[in-house]
């Protein structure tokens, strides 16, 4: 998301902004004094073309008067803006052309700057008329954030302001690319609930990214994960910042893999409504026990497909079909647990172990949008441990089928199941939450 982050960032740098409000003034004005006069004259002799040849002789001698001091005015303000015109131009193109890459240079790192990044390239091409940029062989670096730290290297990346939007002051960012993106990021904390994007209201038309080979680390759990990320394209689009993480998940169409496990996303949306479709195959077991977390924590061997259907309209609710299918799966009582907790876990794993078929897992969730808005994460959103607990309660209703006369048992111990991941959850969102710190750059 570091990407999106610095094209936000871009686009809320305050002196593109002034520049692009001074030029749409300066052509405002002297368009204005030049059609004033023009429409002064226009007048005028539309007036005295009707009059008799004595009234328009005197007519010509008072408008001759008038339009004296009124062409100094005109001329002075049409002079100076002119000018200033000129200038404003002028200096822009001296940037453009003798120093476009000193100048790409200070935008970057003033835009980087504010997203806690640290950006190097080694060329840079573009046209400060049209505001784009385009970076070659770049780095960037962020670390110490209260987030996500980042080493990531790109072959190219692009940027293209509306600069037309700009200078009616508002925040957009028409395209954002980046090509051939490798490295690490390591997820080290929830972040605040409110990071810096997420005050202003920005906006990226486009976010396309090609070729994708990350590591990807989440040291914020009990289990810390490593993700093998490989992504053949990305495109979402639009991305509002106040809305970042809910545009970044269903307003995205991509393809790749996650160590190995092929997955597909397509959305489908307009202003008002949308659907997405989420497909993930052969998801090892462990895998999914590590990021998904819940009854999955016990497998140790088979693979998971996994398919959701979201949709969502006006009334702020997100609507998620999860469909679970556990295919050759094999469950082992994880060595720390004692106790009635054992127990339970022993009941759960012979229930998984007998099973000769695929289990298949399916629930719905009927999320709230606004628990996207501003957040920096999924797992701020409460997502995760809300699909963690279906995962409980599915799991159960298909032991209470498959163990005739035994519902009590099942249920009894599903519920204290589904309240010790509730503890769980409780104290990993508690460490982070503590780790948390105020976004770098988080003055607007």
């Amino acid at each position: 998301m570091i990407i999106g982050e610095i094209a936000l960032a871009f686009a809320s740098l305050i002196y593109v902004m002034v520049l692009c409000v001074g030029l749409m003034v300066e052509l405002i004005v002297t368009g204005m004094s030049l059609l004033l006069e023009l429409l002064f004259w226009l007048i005028a002799y539309r007036s005295v073309k009707s009059k008799s040849d004595e009234e328009r002789v005197e007519a010509v001698k008072q408008l001759k008067s008038v339009s004296l001091t009124r062409s100094k005015w005109a001329k002075r303000v049409a002079i100076v803006s002119g000018i200033a015109l000129v200038c404003t131009v002028g200096f822009v193109l001296i940037l453009n052309t003798f120093f476009f890459e000193p100048t790409a240079r200070m935008l970057i790192n003033a835009a980087a700057t504010k997203a806690g990044a640290t950006v190097t390239f080694n060329q840079a091409d573009g046209n400060l008329f049209t505001g784009r940029i385009e970076l070659q062989d770049v780095t960037i670096i962020r670390q110490q954030h209260s987030t996500t730290n980042v080493d990531l290297h790109a072959d190219t990346l692009i940027l293209d302001l509306n600069l037309t939007a700009m200078a009616w002051g508002k925040k957009n960012v028409e395209f954002a690319e980046a090509n051939n993106l490798t490295g690490t990021v390591d997820r080290v904390g929830a972040g605040p609930k409110q990071p810096w994007f997420s005050r202003p209201n920005i906006v990226i038309d486009e976010l396309l990214i090609n070729d994708v080979d990350i590591t990807f680390n989440d040291h914020t759990r009990n289990n810390p994960v490593t993700l093998d990320l490989l992504i053949d394209h990305w495109r979402s689009e639009p991305i509002y910042s106040r809305w970042f993480v809910f545009n970044m998940l269903f307003h995205t169409n991509a393809r790749g893999s996650i160590n190995g496990a092929n997955f597909e996303l397509d959305s489908n949306h307009s202003p008002t409504q949308g659907q997405a479709n989420w497909a993930f195959r052969k998801v090892p077991a462990d895998l999914a026990g590590l990021v998904i977390g819940g009854p999955l924590t016990l497998l140790d061997a088979g693979e998971v497909d996994i398919d959701i259907k979201n949709r969502w309209g006006t009334n702020s609710r997100l609507v998620m079909d999860w469909a679970f299918t556990l295919r050759d799966p094999h469950a082992t009582t994880p060595s720390h647990l004692t106790g009635s907790m054992k127990k339970l876990a022993d009941t759960t794993v012979t229930f998984i172990n007998k099973q000769e078929e695929d289990i298949k897992l399916a629930f719905t969730l009927d999320h709230d949008q606004n628990d996207f808005k501003g957040t920096a994460s999924v797992q701020a959103t409460g997502l995760v441990k809300n699909v963690a607990e279906s995962l409980v309660e599915e799991l159960k209703k298909s032991a209470v089928a498959a163990m005739a006369g035994g519902a009590e048992k099942v249920q009894e111990g599903a519920d204290k199941v589904k309240s010790y991941f509730k503890e769980r959850f409780k104290r990993d969102e508690g460490e982070n939450s503590e780790e948390s710190e105020p976004e770098s750059g988080s003055t607007e």
